[in-house]
């Protein structure tokens, strides 16, 4: 291996002391894994205390794709109580990794899509068909009718990109297809 030189030119360097060169940690590099390894531990006080709507109203406040994609390859979804409201908060961030150039990052979102769609798809779909205008007020009902309409419009906004990643090659691709079926199916979309 060779070294630049300070005057020019390339002086030639013994491989393991480069090796060690390039993987001695940088202060950026520990910056930036003690960050994300404290945002991880944060977001394992709000599981433990069984507070995953704050679990991932902080997630989605963290803005950071690695910390999600940490999250969501732990399994923590199968493994949580989601609800319609839960969804809602995450689909965002979902929206957000599908459009990362990282293929691991739309990897991870389209497994959640997938979740979220077998979750929840079925009873998006029934709440849009369902007539509205009953007899007195139901203020529950038209939250949750309020709410699966945002999910609808969540899962329709990621068609355009879930289409551009069906068409790629890659191990993104057939997921992306599968979905796209998914939501073509479950939720009436063409």
């Amino acid at each position: 291996a060779f070294l630049p030189r300070a005057g020019g030119g390339l002086v030639p360097r013994d491989e393991e002391a480069l090796l060690s060169a390039l993987l001695a940690p940088s202060p950026l590099q520990v910056s930036c894994l003690s960050a994300r390894l404290t945002a991880l531990r944060a977001l394992g006080c709000y599981h433990a205390a069984g507070d995953f709507k704050a679990m991932l109203q902080h997630l989605a406040r963290l803005g950071d794709a690695s910390v999600t994609v940490d999250v969501l390859r732990t399994g923590t979804l199968r493994r949580v109580p989601l609800d319609l409201e839960g969804a809602l908060l995450l689909l965002p961030t979902l929206t957000q990794l599908l459009a990362s150039s990282h293929e691991e990052h739309a990897e991870a979102s389209l497994d959640a899509l997938s979740l979220v769609l077998s979750s929840f798809g079925s009873v998006v779909a029934a709440a849009r068909s369902a007539a509205t205008g009953g007899v007195g007020v139901d203020l529950s009902g038209e939250a949750r009718a309020r709410r699966c309409h945002e999910c609808y419009d969540h899962f329709d906004a990621i068609r355009p990109r879930l289409r551009e990643l069906a068409a790629g090659d890659g191990a993104t691709q057939r997921r992306a297809v599968d979905l796209l079926q998914g939501i073509g199916l479950v939720m009436g979309m063409a």
